[in-house]
């Protein structure tokens, strides 16, 4: 029989498998309960294998008393619903405190780890151990780590093109503070500033997913689609997109269709070290062309002919665009 304040298990195989494991090294799985993990481990491969993965990760932890887990993974004794979610929300970020703790050595061995960044201005291509490619935009840092199960890459700042090798036996992840992409293969584009996370796939698929496991979000994209989140409780919305525009940075463009010129000021402004600033009454000026990011002199000398405006240069290397 089930304990009364069990919860059910969460949907996502690596998220219920850590529910499992818990449950189990916990002590707190009850006879019904074990029938119905069993079931649910042999439903699906994927969740025999993040179950796998979940004890190669605990392997580390072995020292761990389970009268700590016991501790974290208690059922609330208040039946009232709204306390007892909340308190199942606390023992989730409680026991990912403590495995944060236990497991930063890594269980699963690490294969190849890097870091990557590129100055501002600067474009960088690497050639990853599977064959992946990373093309990294202007000031971008990341973090690269391969273990026998997943191939992971941790973007701090910046945009990466993402050309994956296939192979679905080991997951690609992006992961950023806004949110995580999953693949197996395919060429996407992962933009993160300012907290904002921009997706753009260019051939293949891409799952997104944002938020924590009870109240997790996910939103599945496919050639010319993408979508921009700037919080975890934000709701995902996909739209199509001009991949290619997007991504012309890769051959040194930016490309802009009928774009307010407070926006493109602020995608130049990428490239420079000293900024470029609108006046007010032109941040709305609609503008269209193709500029060399890598040249953007050119840009602020071609600007007039485009719009009713002046550039006026200033002593600390920065630039003001003024009306006429």
């Amino acid at each position: 029989m089930d304990a009364p304040d069990a919860l059910p298990p969460p949907a996502d195989p690596v998220d219920a498998a850590a529910y499992w494991f818990a449950r189990d090294h916990g002590g707190l799985m009850t006879a019904g309960e074990r029938l119905r993990f069993e079931a649910w481990l042999h439903a699906d491969p994927a969740h025999a294998q993040a179950y796998r993965e979940m004890q190669e990760t605990w392997g580390i932890a072995r020292a761990t008393p389970d009268h700590a887990l016991r501790f974290l993974l208690r059922p609330p004794q208040a039946p009232r619903p709204a306390r007892r979610r909340l308190a199942w929300a606390l023992g989730a970020a409680a026991c990912a405190a403590v495995v944060a703790c236990v497991i930063v050595p890594g269980a699963a061995p690490v294969l190849f780890e890097d870091r990557y960044a590129t100055a501002r201005g600067e474009l960088r291509t690497v050639l990853l151990p599977d064959q992946s490619r990373i093309t990294l935009n202007t000031a971008t840092q990341a973090r690269v780590r391969y273990t026998a199960t997943e191939r992971h890459v941790v973007m701090d700042t910046g945009e990466i093109m993402f050309e994956v090798a296939p192979d679905a036996a080991k997951p690609f992840i992006v992961e950023t503070q806004a949110g995580s992409v999953r693949v197996t293969g395919t060429r996407f584009d992962v933009r993160f500033e300012d907290g904002v996370l921009a997706v753009a796939v260019e051939s293949g698929s891409v799952e997104l997913r944002t938020g924590p496991w009870w109240n997790r979000q996910r939103a599945a994209l496919v050639r010319g689609q993408g979508l921009r989140v700037s919080g975890r409780d934000e709701p995902l919305h996909v739209d199509a997109m001009d991949v290619s525009s997007l991504t012309a940075w890769r051959q040194g463009k930016a490309v802009f269709t009928d774009t307010p010129l407070e926006a493109v000021a602020r995608e130049m402004n990428r490239y420079r070290e000293h900024p470029i600033r609108v006046a007010g009454a032109l941040r709305g000026l609609r503008i269209a062309g193709v500029f060399d990011v890598a040249d953007t002199s050119a840009f602020l000398r071609v600007l007039p002919t485009l719009a009713p405006l002046r550039v006026v240069p200033q002593a600390d290397g920065s630039v003001d665009l003024v009306a006429r």
